[in-house]
């Protein structure tokens, strides 16, 4: 999804065609705002075009009358157009017009020269008109089916089973269908070639999906016919070892790639949908585990705070953030800090994302009886020194886990939590109100530390920036989390009044203003867009324009 810049959103409010609270709204429906825009009523597409094409000074362009020059269409790459919505319509001498939903974005353009190597002439349209037309110049399901039946390398893979490996051009069984198991095949190289984390394939009215979470976004790769998908959901579950009859029931399981001298692993979750099943896998790649704290990118104070809290003798240190913020790679570096000859480290995870040599890693199953609560109740008897808990998830695993860092062991485990304040009281709360009082009292002697972070798309480039907070438990913050006034912690990081310590808004702020990350990237981050603004007025700073070509 292309977002529209925060210089669209000025024009169109300074205009009086749409409110603030018009536009957070179509920005709200997940698609493009623009669009959501007029789909809404709450402004008719031949204004909308007017007003931004006299304030771009481009010609606005009708794409549904509009029939693409071949030789233009071949001036830019296909990926580069399908992820910005761009489209070359015409090519005379060294210019090149190309439509585009976003005539602002300098950078874009810029970077469209380069990639085209002629003078940009943008002509304006809406994303919607232009994704239409990408497909129909593009016929990418005719374009998918023959590359699917086309030469597909499967020697660059193998599947890695526990005892012996066999090339993925043999581990066909009789009668399986080829062109499945080229799909697969085709899907896993290009998704280990594009640096996905996840791969997404679901069936659709009219095909099969196939989407890559890249950068934190998903991206729409291909469209297979519809017809593949048991064939491809049977291929996932014979590479996972699952039961291919189960259709109606969610399934889970794991394999492993060796690609390009590398061990990949994926987990594989199936799920039964309407018109099928879908297909979710996770990428793991072993060699892109940061080997310290350092390597992260967590700014000079943000990095001190860390190495302090993680060099603790006893105590627990929390990274939190929603899914996809690498909490994961965070506690990996934290542990990678502390793992010696001389320390016992055991980690309880569910699933082993990494493994780690030196570290003894427990493989959560609550199918066999081995919960986190349990596992770290029996790590109390194996003389540990530092502790991972992947998540707590439960009052049980967060009593264990309370416990162990309360008897003199370095804990350290994540939850799904956005900022500071919320952590405390997260953990707080999951217990009865008789026994709150008592666990503030254990956290606030406890706690060393709280790492709040999220990953966010660079504006420069492929790739994300961590930006995080970094809460230091000093004699302050200890005080407030035992006389219950949690609320007041972040407060006191916003004065100034922390020792140093700095929000996520001021943290995602930095970042915007050094020209990292985009102002919409920004506000998508953050969890108090009031706050945010705030900081903008206070510095007098204004909407960046989107993301450059990759």
């Amino acid at each position: 999804m292309v977002r529209a810049s925060g210089t669209i959103r000025r024009i169109l409010i300074d205009a009086g065609l749409i409110t603030a609270e018009d536009w957070t709204r179509a920005r709200e429906g997940g698609g493009g705002v623009l669009d959501a825009l007029v789909a809404q009523g709450v402004i008719q597409e031949p204004p909308l075009l007017a007003t931004l094409s006299k304030a771009a000074r481009v010609v606005p362009v009708d794409l549904h009358r509009a029939v693409p020059d071949p030789k233009a269409v071949q001036s830019l790459p296909q990926e580069v157009c399908l992820e910005h919505l761009v489209l070359p319509l015409a090519r005379n001498g060294e210019v090149l017009t190309i439509a585009v939903s976003d005539p602002f974005d300098i950078m874009l353009l810029d970077d469209l020269n380069i990639l085209a190597e002629a003078k940009i002439r943008p002509v304006l349209s809406l994303p919607g008109q232009i994704k239409t037309k990408l497909s129909e110049v593009y016929d990418q399901d005719k374009k998918q089916v023959d590359e699917l039946l086309g030469e597909v390398n499967s020697a660059d893979l193998e599947v890695a089973q526990e005892e012996a490996s066999e090339d993925l051009a043999f581990a066909t069984a009789e009668g399986e269908d080829v062109p499945a198991v080229k799909l697969v095949n085709l899907v896993l190289t290009r998704a280990l070639r594009d640096k996905a984390s996840d791969i997404h394939i679901e069936p659709t009215d009219k095909n099969l999906r196939i989407r890559f979470r890249i950068d934190g976004r998903l991206i729409e790769i291909m469209t297979p016919p519809k017809s593949l998908g048991p064939s491809v959901m049977s291929r996932l579950k014979i590479l996972a070892s699952l039961d291919i009859a189960i259709r109606f029931e969610p399934q889970d399981g794991k394999f492993q790639i060796r690609f390009e001298g590398r061990t990949i692993d994926f987990r594989l979750s199936m799920l039964p949908v309407v018109g099928g099943e879908k297909a979710v896998m996770r990428i793991l790649d072993q060699s892109g585990v940061a080997s310290k704290l350092d390597t992260l990118g967590f700014e000079d104070r943000c990095l001190k705070d860390m190495l302090e809290a993680v060099s603790s003798a006893y105590g627990m240190v929390l990274v939190t953030g929603p899914t996809g913020s690498g909490k994961s790679t965070t506690l990996y570096a934290s542990v990678r800090e502390v793992a010696t000859p001389e320390i016992n480290v055991v980690t309880v995870e569910d699933p082993v994302e990494y493994r780690m040599d030196g570290v003894n890693q427990v493989p959560v199953n609550p199918k066999r009886g081995l919960t986190f609560a349990g596992a770290l109740r029996s790590i109390l008897r194996q003389d540990p020194d530092v502790v991972l808990v992947g998540e707590m998830r439960d009052l049980e695993t967060i009593e264990a886990a309370l416990t162990l860092a309360e008897t003199g062991h370095l804990t350290f485990a994540t939850l799904h939590t956005s900022d500071v304040q919320q952590t405390v009281n997260r953990i707080v709360d999951v217990f009865p109100a008789h026994q709150q009082q008592q666990i503030r009292t254990m956290l606030s002697f406890t706690l060393q530390a709280v790492v709040c972070q999220q990953l966010v798309a660079k504006q420069h480039g492929k790739g994300r920036v961590l930006a995080a907070e970094v809460m230091v438990a000093n004699p302050a913050i200890r005080a407030l989390i035992r006389d219950n006034k949690a609320h007041q912690i972040m407060s006191i990081i916003q004065t100034g009044g922390a020792a140093g310590m700095k929000t996520m808004n001021q943290s995602l702020f930095e970042l915007y203003r050094a020209g990292t990350i985009s102002y919409e990237d920004a506000l998508d981050s953050t969890t108090d867009v009031a706050d945010f603004e705030r900081l903008m007025e206070r510095h007098g700073a204004g909407g960046a324009t989107g993301r450059r070509a990759r």
